[in-house]
């Protein structure tokens, strides 16, 4: 199968009703095709490495993750012998504020329904929503002193806990879909660009890479056999991950041999040939992750859409039976 036919295969596979729409517009990639080389300062404007959907690579996720974390472990270690009492002073003001960050959350999707009329941005909303839907559970944890008697407070607590383990979940599909923290949903033909160049730099080590690619064109093949329902589409995408995952590391090995044995014919050093054997590398695992990439990408958006379905009606349940807990405290 060429180029061409093989690209507009994957588009169909990966296609939502957003990038259907761009089929019409895809005449031009009938005419695109590998260059038989490459050169040094091609690869350094377009990269191979990375994806359209890599993750943001900032620390502040790992840090707040791990402060919540160490809170949490705290408060639970001590909860028998903390100061406070969930009906009184602070234990009070904690719940207050819990709350209130929980209510707050609603401003993010606001802003998503009615854009200008709610100030700031998107991406700050989000930042916020997220910052708000891990301290917020905390400062109820603490308030309840990790333990609730009555049953109303029981029914709030853990509905609260199944909304914060909700919230982290969607947040990991949704790194998997949109770029960064905004709302721009990533198109089928970003990731097939991402491959395309991918492949173009393994071209462009030589008959080391060219060989490779011949072989993990099974995997770029592989993405074809996409099944319409979730759970064929997440078994091949399983599959093709492990596959992959195993499969690449071997090949490294070979492209690490293969320039060892050329380094005499060529007269390179050890750095020279060091640099070979890293560039290849790299550009083989950035072709095999970006064909995971473009096959995973149906199974996170088919995922997304589910938990978003599940995750709206969770949060309103967690605001009714906050409701009834707070009118049952101060009622009785």
């Amino acid at each position: 199968m060429n180029d061409s036919a093989w690209t507009l295969n994957l588009v169909r596979r990966l296609g939502t009703k957003r990038d259907d729409r761009m089929l019409a517009g895809t005449g031009d990639l009938e005419c695109r095709s590998l260059p038989a080389e490459l050169s040094s300062a091609d690869i350094a404007q377009n990269p191979p490495v990375g994806s359209a959907r890599s993750p943001e690579r900032s620390v502040w996720p790992w840090v707040i993750g791990i402060t919540v974390t160490a809170f949490i472990a705290f408060g639970y270690a001590v909860r028998k012998r903390l100061p406070f009492d969930p009906g009184y002073g602070w234990g009070y003001w904690l719940g207050i504020i819990g709350s209130v960050m929980m209510l707050v959350l609603l401003i993010y999707p606001a802003k998503k329904w009615y854009k200008r009329r709610v100030p700031g941005s998107v991406g700050f909303w989000f930042r916020f929503h997220m910052i708000l839907g891990l301290l917020g559970p905390v400062a109820v944890l603490y308030h309840s002193r990790f333990s609730a008697d009555a049953f109303n407070s029981t029914l709030a607590l853990y509905a609260m806990l199944i909304v914060a383990l909700s919230g982290v979940v969607g947040r990991y599909l949704h790194r998997h879909i949109y770029r960064g923290f905004s709302l721009r949903h990533i198109q089928a033909r970003e990731l097939i660009d991402d491959v395309f160049r991918a492949r173009a730099a393994l071209d462009a080590d030589g008959d080391a890479g060219r060989e490779i690619r011949r072989e993990l064109t099974q995997f770029s093949e592989r993405v074809r056999e996409g099944r319409r329902d979730l759970a064929g589409s997440f078994w091949l995408s399983l599959r093709l991950m492990v596959d992959l995952r195993f499969r690449r590391h071997a090949l490294a090995g070979e492209i690490a041999r293969h320039f060892a044995d050329t380094a005499g014919v060529q007269g390179w050093d050890a750095e020279e040939l060091s640099a070979h054997q890293r560039n290849a590398t790299a550009h083989l695992y950035a072709y095999c992750d970006a064909v995971r990439t473009a096959s995973t990408l149906a199974v996170f958006e088919r995922l997304f859409s589910l938990w978003h379905h599940l995750h709206l009606p969770l949060f309103y349940f967690l605001v009714v039976a906050a409701i009834v807990h707070v009118i049952a405290v101060h009622l009785y």
